[in-house]
């Protein structure tokens, strides 16, 4: 892979979280593939495989209708060999509990033709995550 495909796929991943972050769902699907595919860790309640742009966003409300205060800053974006990594932090206080939790999560992205088309997020502890949004 090339240097400027790389710098594309860093550009192409913030441009997502630029797009899902302020709910810009049609520049969310300029930017992942029709077989979009997201894996959420199995310990979380919305744990499992996501398949398409329709599940990814209900999959983010899922998630977002857990949290009060909800931030997802990203901290960096680095980019090689068809994949992209999002270093971001996490915080929020939980509905359910009113438990603060703040963490690093990173996700790794795939890429296919220029789009999105895997993302794999690696939780700091989906643990602290289940405890805190499970009243």
């Amino acid at each position: 892979m090339s240097q400027d495909e790389n710098i594309a796929n860093a550009s192409t991943l913030r441009a997502f979280y630029d797009a899902i972050f302020t709910n810009d769902w049609a520049a969310v699907e300029r930017v992942v593939a029709a077989d979009l595919v997201v894996h959420e860790a199995e310990g979380l309640p919305y744990g499992g495989v996501y398949h398409g742009i329709d599940q990814l966003q209900s999959l983010f409300g899922q998630v977002v209708s857990y949290w009060d205060d909800l931030k997802i800053n990203v901290i960096a974006v680095t980019a090689g060999d068809s994949y992209a990594i999002g270093l971001l932090q996490f915080s929020g206080r939980s509905k359910a509990r009113g438990v603060a939790v703040s963490m690093p999560v990173s996700e790794v992205t795939q890429f296919k033709d220029g789009r999105i088309c895997s993302i794999r997020p690696i939780y700091w502890d989906t643990k602290l995550i289940s405890e805190a949004v499970t009243a």
